[in-house]
């Protein structure tokens, strides 16, 4: 009887040691499980790709961890939500003017679109969802500004019958049809350059981007004629737009 007892005893104060020990095995499976998802990682390129309409448009992700599976990509349009354009696979065939490649390691999905239009732009962002709990992880996201016609600057003036009864003169450089972010505003009045005060940028309900950037002169300073100019550089330098306005004359010039 007392062997029989002890037996007995044994195998009841082990269950709750086994029950112990799979449930750590179940805690670290988990963990384990959820580090190996935090480690898919994407990385989008280029971060701001500026372009005339009817241009060919590139968009790529590069994908660490997870590679498996379906690519989603999505456009996001100022404070709207998002919108899906294209699902990328293995093979996957054109949808309108949107199409894809994915590497054959699966770590490179590039997204084109044909004869981009304006309402193309906005926010893309490339997403992967784990095949078993369907989380979703996102790109950094690239900016896509696609411009109808040649970029344009404008130097605005206050009404010449208002000045008079000004102490400052208030000046507005519009920009249309370029990316602002790498980019700035250059102001100059009479050879001597001004730090100007420019907004973030608007993306338009039409597509195109605007920038505002803004000084004011001394009414003096105007009086005297200076020759006030406003210049920014588009796309990657490769040209200037400029314009110049003076108290001495009533036209513009580009």
């Amino acid at each position: 009887m007392s062997n029989a007892r002890q037996q007995l005893d044994l195998q009841q104060t082990g269950k709750p040691q086994r029950a112990l020990v799979l449930g750590s095995v179940s805690k670290l499976l988990l963990f384990l499980h959820s580090f190996t998802v935090s480690q898919v990682t994407l990385s989008q390129f280029p971060p701001v790709q500026t372009l005339p309409a009817g241009t060919p448009v590139n968009l790529s992700c590069h994908i660490q961890g997870q590679a498996a599976g379906s690519v989603f990509w999505y456009r996001q349009r100022g404070r709207d939500g998002m919108d899906l354009v294209y699902t990328a696979y293995e093979n996957s065939q054109a949808v309108g003017r949107f199409s894809s490649q994915i590497s054959e390691n699966g770590r490179l999905c590039s997204l084109t679109i044909a004869d981009s239009q304006v309402n193309d732009s906005g926010m893309y962002y490339c997403v992967k969802r784990h095949y078993q709990n369907k989380v979703g992880f996102f790109g950094n996201g690239s900016k896509l500004v696609i411009t109808a016609g040649s970029p344009s600057i404008f130097l605005l003036t206050p009404p010449l019958d208002e000045i008079p009864a000004m102490e400052r003169v208030p000046l507005l450089c519009l920009v249309r049809g370029v990316s602002p972010d790498p980019f700035p505003v250059r102001w100059n009045v009479s050879g001597q350059d001004t730090d100007g005060q420019t907004d973030s940028g608007t993306l338009e309900p039409d597509g195109t981007y605007t920038v505002r950037s803004h000084i004011s002169l001394p009414a003096e300073t105007w009086r005297r004629g200076a020759r006030c100019s406003c210049a920014v550089q588009v796309n990657s330098g490769e040209s200037i737009l400029s314009d110049s306005v003076s108290s001495q004359r009533g036209n513009y010039s580009q």
